[in-house]
C-alpha cells in the first residue's frame, strides 16, 4: 500500500538521496552497474508533470530486469500483500518499459536457473 503517487517534496528528497547513492557507484568507473530499482519504484507511481521531470533526471540503464515472484512465494516469505496490491506494484512498474528496455522474469523459480537467465540476457544485451 506504500507505492502510490506522492507530493514533489517527497519526490525531490527521495531523489536526493537515492542520487547520492547512484553517484558512489558511478565514481567505481566500471564498465557495468547492477542497481535495484529504487529510482523507478517512485517514478512508476510519479503521475503528470511530476512523472515527466523525474524521468528527465532518472538515470537510464541499458537494460532493466524486473524479477517478479509469485504472489504465494511473497507470502510463503512471510510478506503480506493482497492481489490487488501486488498486480498493482507490477502494473505501475511496466512504466519503466516506457524508459528503457525492460524484461520480466519469473524469481519464484529455482535460484540457479534464475542466475542462468539472467546470465544469459546480460550476455546477449552485451552486459557481459
Amino acid at each position: 500500500a506504500r507505492f502510490r503517487s506522492r507530493g514533489w517534496a517527497f519526490y525531490f528528497i527521495y531523489y536526493t538521496e537515492i542520487w547520492y547513492r547512484y553517484l558512489k557507484y558511478l565514481a567505481v568507473k566500471s564498465d557495468i552497474v547492477l542497481f535495484d530499482r529504487y529510482f523507478y519504484d517512485e517514478l512508476s507511481f510519479a503521475t503528470g508533470s511530476k512523472f515527466s521531470f523525474f524521468k528527465m533526471i532518472t538515470p537510464i540503464p541499458d537494460i532493466c530486469i524486473i524479477l517478479k515472484p509469485s504472489l504465494d512465494e511473497l507470502n510463503q516469505r512471510g510478506e503480506k500483500i493482497s492481489r490487488k496490491n501486488f498486480e498493482n506494484f507490477y502494473d505501475h512498474l511496466a512504466k519503466v518499459s516506457k524508459i528503457c528496455k525492460t524484461i520480466t522474469l519469473n524469481s519464484s523459480i529455482e535460484k540457479n536457473k534464475l542466475t542462468i537467465q539472467v546470465e544469459q540476457i546480460l550476455i546477449r544485451h552485451k552486459c557481459l
